[in-house]
């Protein structure tokens, strides 16, 4: 019944997203594992924004939250409407 069900979520299927394949009980974030290469990316950016905002270059630090977003959209390989979504829901009010 329902109530044995509440810690699953519905399966994704996508092929873009095989780690979605799996039910992962409710507060899981099923998280892609990322190359070594995202990885070192990801690592550079999160470096240059934390040196901007020791010296409060605060363009700069957007700039590169903007980077990392476009990677963090790749690798869970949203379609361009999902990315829509999560920028519209995520944007200052």
């Amino acid at each position: 019944g329902l109530m044995e069900n509440l810690d699953r979520v519905p399966r994704v299927a996508r092929p873009s997203q095989p780690w979605a394949e799996r039910r992962y009980p409710v507060g899981v974030i099923p998280i892609p594992a990322a190359s070594a290469d995202a990885s070192a990316a990801l690592s550079g950016l999160v470096d240059g924004i934390l040196a901007a905002q020791r010296t409060g270059d605060a363009a700069t630090v957007t700039a590169l939250e903007s980077e990392i977003d476009t990677h963090v959209f790749r690798l869970y390989a949203l379609t361009p409407a999902e990315i829509d979504l999560v920028k519209s829901s995520t944007a200052a009010k």
